[in-house]
Order: structure tokens, then C-alpha cells, then sequence
């Protein structure tokens, strides 16, 4: 996975059509922390969060990206460019353990210098903080606390989120057993040995008659791997012949910052925000997408989708929250935050399409259409779109919804929004009602 890939770092930089390009609506969250700076003396600062990720999902620190208002103003110095790895490793060693693994990029954002530091989860959750750290008066990190990422903040972990850790490193622990066992058992038993890298033996035979054969400690340190059919360039030096991948078993990677090209901000259009539900793509940080409603000054436009993926990684995250965060929003149209708060109070919008008028029967024939079980996307001609788009109100089965309304939407947000953008956004927040309200926690 290519986590500093153009389309990654264009989501993270997201802006408003028209508007200042420097200004990002991309928001903090549970893969996301930015930094105005960067700082060698704040690194404790950044190992923390580095850990939260860790113990999560990963996630992205951004170096150079004020947090309010959200605003890229570069980086002052190359500190961050230049900064020794093997350091940085050091010091995140010195307070955290297992070991924390990330890389970094330096990228030009127009003209700006941005730092980006990405950490991997981790392997071998949970990492632990090895070792207390003061920043003045207040304690920035303490031994033994695991810490975790909620939304925008890393603070130690809670017994919930612990226990599912933990839980979850069984299972993936018993499924490698039972990799392992399935391994052995085509090599078959008599074939195995096993060395043990840790203290310096080689385990010849099977049990109760192995034999052991021990490599003195010194020279176990000087032992190189090589793979088959690769030879040791000095004559005489110890090697070890190994078949197959060999993967470090301690000790952080230390990786090179890069420079890559300059990233272009990714226009946050309504028809992005209609296209992104269409998708289900929306896991990034999806209050961004909650702040483009407010932003937009539309009132049919997506919304229960995003709560329910917030709700997803915080179910503390209820109605009263969201009013909050609302309120926090600053957008250039107030019109979007009250069409939003509007429909959190009550959404009785939907309407199902009347089955009267001069138009009856083609009503009736989408409406039949549409309901057919049988009925794929290519069966529906492209005509009377605007009629179809209006009978999506009649459908109550979600199943129907799910397997041909959206595939349908799909096309039809990509061939005639210019055409038909009011009954798209519509039917759109129609079908998203219908999916994902009754999903969510206390609303």
C-alpha cells in the first residue's frame, strides 16, 4: 500500500471549489493530526500520538498545517527534511515498545513546504509507554499507559477499546498458529529444525532426540542471511544459507524522508459530497463531509451516512454532539447549517411520488420496474429520467434500494447532474435516509 500515493494526499488536502486553496476542510480525527510545525524538542510530543495510531489504524501527522482555522502555511526551516532518522527512532524507542514503524515525505503544496509523517499499525499491539516524560509542570507520558486514538485526540485507552485490542491479537495470533501448523505439517515433522535467534540454537531432529547445536554469541551477531543463490562477497565470512523471506524480528525501521511532486488539493464539490455516499467512500474523516453540508446552503444532500460512520469509531457520538460540532462550524453560508439542524429536528421531506396525473402510466411502468426483482441497471431505458428519479420516493425495500437504486444513481449522478442535479440530490438523501437513520445511536 502506497500510503503517500496522489490519491491519498489529495483527499487529506481537500478545499472548496472557487476559495482559498490554502484553506483545507479536511478535520482532525482518528487517522488524522496536524501540526503547524515541526519541532526536535517536541518529539515526545509526536511519539505519543505516533503511538495512538499505532495502537489504532495508523495515521497521518501533518507538519506545517495550522489546526483553526485549517490553513496550510508551510513549514519555516528544513528541520523536519532534514532531521536524523536513526534519532528519531532513538527517542521513540526510549519511550515506547514494542517497536513503532512510520515513514515520512516532504511534499511542495503550491509553493509551501509540508511534512508528512505516516504512521503503520502496529503489528503487535498494544505499544506500551516504557518511560514517564514532564513537560513542565504537566505529565505528557506515563510508564505502563497505553495509549489510543478517539477522533482528534490520543489520550490513554479505555477498557472497551482495550479489551477488543487484546481480543483481536488472540485471534491473529491463533490464526499464525495455525498457519504454522499447516507449514509443518506439508514439511512434514521429521524434516524440521529450528533455530532460535534469541539465544543462539539450532534444533536438529524431533523431540524427545533433538539434538541441539549452539552458535557462540559473538558469532551469532556476526551471522549474515543470505538467500539462496546469493553468496557472501568475502571469502570465509559465516554465513547462513536461508530459504525463503527473511523479516527483521526487533528493532524500528529507519526510513529517508523523500520530496514528492506537489500535491494538488481536491475540489470538495456537492456533486463529490453526492458522489462520495454513492460510493461509500467516505471513511477518511467523515465530519468533513458533515462540514461541507453545512458549507453548501443545500438542503437535500447526504447526511446519516457520515454520523453513522462517526458513530462507527465513537459511539459516544450522539445527536447533542453533533449539534455541537455544528455550531462550530464557521461556513461561508449560514443556509447549510440550518437546513442541517432543520432536518436533525425532523425529516418528514420525503414525500412518496402521487400515482395521479396525466403521467399515471409511466409512473406505474418505473414504479413496476423499479420493485421487479428481476430488473437490472441496463433494463432501465434512458428516458423519463426525471420521472424515475421521482419514483425512487416509492421504494420502500431496502434491499431493492441497496442492489438497484444506488447502482442506478450511480450512473445517473455521472451522466446527468447538470441536468438533473435537484431530484439527484433528492432521491440521494432519500436513500440515504432510508439506509442508514434507522442505524443510528440516539438520534
Amino acid at each position: 500500500m502506497d500510503v503517500f500515493s496522489e490519491d491519498k494526499l489529495n483527499k487529506i488536502f481537500k478545499c472548496y471549489e472557487g476559495q482559498d486553496s490554502n484553506k483545507i476542510i479536511s478535520r482532525e480525527s482518528t487517522t488524522l493530526e496536524f501540526k503547524a510545525s515541526f519541532s526536535t524538542s517536541a518529539i515526545p510530543r509526536y511519539a505519543k500520538t505516533m503511538a495512538a495510531f499505532a495502537n489504532r489504524d495508523g495515521g497521518y501527522i501533518i507538519f506545517g498545517v495550522k489546526n483553526n482555522p485549517r490553513t496550510v502555511i508551510g513549514l519555516k526551516d528544513d528541520s523536519f527534511d532534514e532531521y536524523d532518522d536513526e534519532k528519531f527512532v532513538k527517542n521513540l524507542n526510549e519511550y515506547f515498545s514494542p517497536e513503532i514503524k512510520y515513514d515520512r515525505i516532504q511534499i511542495k503544496y503550491k509553493e509551501l513546504s509540508v511534512g508528512i509523517l505516516y504512521v503503520f499499525p502496529s503489528e503487535a499491539k498494544p505499544v506500551v509507554c516504557t518511560k514517564n516524560y514532564n513537560s513542565g509542570d504537566k505529565q505528557l507520558l506515563r510508564e505502563s499507559a497505553i495509549y489510543y486514538r478517539y477522533r482528534s485526540a490520543s489520550s490513554e485507552i479505555k477498557y472497551p477499546d482495550l479489551k477488543i485490542l487484546l481480543d483481536k491479537q488472540k485471534e491473529d495470533e491463533r490464526k499464525l498458529w495455525l498457519q504454522t501448523f499447516a507449514k509443518i505439517a506439508k514439511i512434514g515433522v521429521n524434516n524440521l529444525s529450528l533455530i532460535d535467534l534469541k539465544n543462539g540454537t539450532i534444533s536438529i531432529g524431533n523431540f524427545p532426540k533433538n539434538k541441539d547445536i549452539f552458535i557462540q554469541e559473538e558469532l551469532l551477531k556476526q551471522i549474515k542471511l543470505i538467500k539462496e543463490g546469493q553468496f557472501d562477497e568475502k571469502d570465509g565470512a559465516p554465513t547462513l544459507k536461508i530459504i525463503g523471506e527473511v523479516k527483521s524480528v526487533s528493532g524500528a525501521v529507519v526510513y529517508t524522508a523523500k520530496t514528492a511532486k506537489t500535491v494538488v488539493p481536491t475540489n470538495l464539490t456537492e456533486k463529490y459530497l453526492l458522489t462520495t455516499f454513492i460510493n461509500q467512500t467516505g471513511t477518511d474523516s467523515a465530519m468533513n463531509y458533515i462540514d461541507a453540508f453545512c458549507h453548501f446552503a443545500i438542503k437535500y444532500l447526504p447526511f446519516y451516512y457520515f454520523i453513522y460512520l462517526i458513530q462507527k469509531t465513537d459511539a459516544t457520538f450522539d445527536k447533542s454532539k453533533l449539534k455541537t460540532e455544528i455550531n462550530k462550524i464557521t461556513a461561508d453560508s449560514k443556509n447549510g447549517k440550518k437546513y442541517l439542524l432543520e432536518r436533525l429536528k425532523s425529516d418528514e421531506n420525503f414525500v412518496p411520488e402521487k400515482l395521479t396525473g396525466k403521467e399515471l402510466e409511466l409512473k406505474m411502468k418505473y414504479l413496476n420496474l423499479l420493485n421487479n426483482t428481476e430488473t437490472k441497471v441496463e433494463d432501465i431505458p434512458n428516458e423519463n429520467i426525471d420521472i424515475q428519479l421521482r419514483m425512487i420516493l416509492n421504494i420502500v425495500n431496502k434491499e431493492r434500494i441497496k442492489n438497484l437504486i444506488i447502482p442506478l444513481l450511480k450512473v445517473y449522478l455521472d451522466k446527468y447532474y447538470e441536468t438533473h442535479k435537484s431530484l439527484l440530490r433528492k432521491s440521494i438523501s432519500y436513500v440515504d435516509k432510508m439506509l442508514y437513520a434507522d442505524k443510528l445511536i440516539n438520534f
